[in-house]
């Protein structure tokens, strides 16, 4: 093996940035730790110079769960701060500490951290039982631990991190045994901490708004939900709970609601969808528009379901702090049909009193459902120039100012018979041109 020459100061040096507990290490330990082509890999040695090796694929998940789970809920906004919010059995002692060592690249002893901080004295010694280099330190050393709070543990490993022989023989066998308790359990640790985490995260996000929540799980990169028994793209729930209140009002039924959104996506949707934003729109909305406050709730509870550790384990520091920091800026990369002003515009004219004129101007269309004099208008225009209506109406001929499924048939029998570019059924700019020109023409 090479040979280094270490001088005092590179030896401090070292000690620090690879977190080496034992200040006494030969110079010979320290070119193995330099010279290792594992460096990644964190190493504590033990007071007789042995060294344990640390899993830091382990760690960087305790890490990552760790900050997305604390970070997001103790952000301003989103809960109490982290050190109270993520914290176990009432301690002073917050994930901050924990958080402190993993940015300090030492992920080793912010798992031992975290451990203590989130998983309950009994419990966390229960799972150290299960290393055999635990078990070997006796009871003594076992229910010690299990008594110790957060902050006297945090103690004695500062303590013990700043110059190991300056603990007591006992306090160093409490100092090795969860140290390598820790080391030996640390898959059962790490997967025990992620699910406390998220169990904390989702009880935090039941508490906050809903508009927060579907930020946060936009934020996180879901695009599809399941709420209400409906799988739908985070986009479209957007669309429903963001739909101006002005236009709540107009939607009061399925029929309303479908022929709004049908415009509003310009038919793209298919029925089982709209079927599906339907149901999830009941439980949004009462039917005068106003806020239906416990549906919301609902929603939002399904909505927390949605987040699981794969989604968490997914996301990466640049999307957590977009996350904690920019909850609306979430919304302003859906393509919310709402915001286009021309689209929402050409409906609201459809929702003004129809006009024959506005139809030759292209400013309205008519269609089936809708009802009313420009309706009888146009429906006594068909008669006139041969078009077959039924016999309803007063005078028996179909002119009754609704426009059905007769009037639709009729008007699509003209668009054919007259090859316009319009075979819709819909009486637009240029189909009301050519009724009025061939009305006009057997007038």
């Amino acid at each position: 093996m090479k040979k280094l020459i270490i001088t005092e100061s590179e030896r401090r040096e070292i000690l620090s940035k690879y977190n080496l507990i034992n200040e006494n290490l030969t110079n010979v330990q320290l070119e193995q730790v330099l010279l290792s082509p594992s460096l990644s890999i964190a190493r504590m040695f033990d007071e007789e110079g042995e060294f344990m090796l640390w899993n830091h694929e382990a760690a960087g998940y305790a890490e990552l769960i760790l900050t997305i789970g604390g970070a997001i809920v103790g952000a301003t906004g989103f809960g109490v701060p982290v050190g109270l919010a993520m914290v176990a059995g009432g301690t002073a002692i917050g994930v901050a500490d924990a958080l402190v060592y993993f940015s300090e690249n030492r992920p080793y002893m912010g798992t031992m951290m975290l451990s203590l901080q989130l998983i309950p004295g009994g419990e966390l010694v229960s799972i150290l039982k299960k290393s055999g280099r635990f078990v070997k330190f006796g009871s003594e050393v076992a229910d010690y631990i299990n008594k110790m709070t957060p902050q006297q543990m945090k103690t004695l490993i500062e303590k013990g991190k700043k110059s190991f022989d300056s603990l007591s023989d006992f306090q160093k066998k409490v100092f090795r045994a969860f140290a390598e308790g820790v080391e030996d359990t640390a898959p059962i640790i790490v997967k025990k901490v992620a699910k406390m985490t998220l169990s904390t995260l989702k009880d935090k996000l039941s508490q906050s708004a809903f508009k927060k929540v579907l930020g946060f799980i936009l934020g996180l990169g879901k695009m599809v939900v399941k709420v209400a028994g409906v799988a739908i793209g985070v986009d479209k729930l957007w669309t429903i709970y963001s739909t101006p209140e002005s236009w709540r009002t107009k939607m009061r039924n399925k029929d309303e609601f479908s022929e709004i959104m049908d415009m509003l996506y310009e038919g793209t949707l298919d029925d089982a969808l709209i079927n599906g934003m339907w149901a999830i729109w009941q439980k949004l909305w009462n039917k005068d528009g106003s806020p239906n406050t416990e549906g919301t709730e609902e929603i939002k509870l399904d909505l927390i379901a949605n987040i699981d550790e794969d989604l968490l384990s997914k996301a990466n520091q640049t999307t957590i702090d977009n996350v904690v920091n920019n909850i609306d800026e979430q919304f302003k990369t859906l393509e919310n049909p709402w915001s286009n002003y021309e689209l929402v515009n050409k409906i609201e004219s459809n929702y003004s009193p129809v006009t024959f004129g506005n139809l030759l101007n292209g400013i309205q269309t008519i269609r089936r459902g809708q009802k009313g004099d420009v309706v009888r208008d146009i429906q006594r225009m068909l008669v006139t120039i041969g078009y077959e209506l039924g016999d309803t109406g007063p005078k028996g001929d179909g002119v009754d100012g609704d426009f059905g499924e007769t009037t639709e048939a009729s008007i699509y029998l003209l668009q054919l018979d007259h090859n316009l570019d319009a075979l819709d059924g819909v009486v637009g700019q240029e189909t009301a041109k050519k009724l009025k020109d061939l009305y006009d023409e057997k007038r």
